[in-house]
């Protein structure tokens, strides 16, 4: 299995979570298959 590694850096991390754990199936739809938060 091939991974992709990304790294974003952003001004507000807390704001920034918020909205990307609120993306799942938009993330899921793009092609996602798996997430880890490490």
């Amino acid at each position: 299995m091939k991974y992709v590694l990304i790294i974003h850096e952003v001004e507000d991390y807390d704001s920034w979570k918020k909205v990307f754990d609120n993306a799942g199936d938009i993330r899921k739809q793009a092609g996602e298959i798996v997430y880890h938060d490490f």
